[in-house]
């Protein structure tokens, strides 16, 4: 929200021309009611009517992610398995895609 605060100006603005704003939380534990580990949201009224699509919620509920290596397929899969497991992974069990460089880039790794 300070982003969202830092980029409105008082009086007659038109909010139709704010960038849109992601907030993203990724949690080590589960905090939603939802089966998937990955869940996206926009503000809604009580009927389910979008009130703001400016802002979107991205929540990544890390131990509800459950994949193994083998069943890890796309990029999203691999960046939330390197957050979840990297500090526990042993040097001799890298998985492969540890090599693409946009993970070593992003871990160090």
């Amino acid at each position: 929200m300070h982003k969202f605060n830092t980029v409105v100006e008082r009086g007659t603005f038109d909010y139709a021309k704010l960038p849109k704003i992601y907030a993203i939380a990724i949690l080590a534990k589960n905090i939603l009611p939802t089966e998937t580990f990955h869940t996206v949201a926009n503000l809604r009224s009580e009927i389910g009517e979008i009130i703001d699509s400016q802002l979107t919620f991205i929540t990544i509920e890390l131990a509800k992610f459950d994949k193994i290596v083998t069943e890890i397929e796309t990029d999203l899969d691999k960046l939330v398995y390197t957050m979840k497991t990297l500090h526990t992974t042993e040097p001799t069990q890298y998985p492969a895609f540890w090599n693409e460089e946009w993970l070593r880039v992003c871990w160090g790794i």
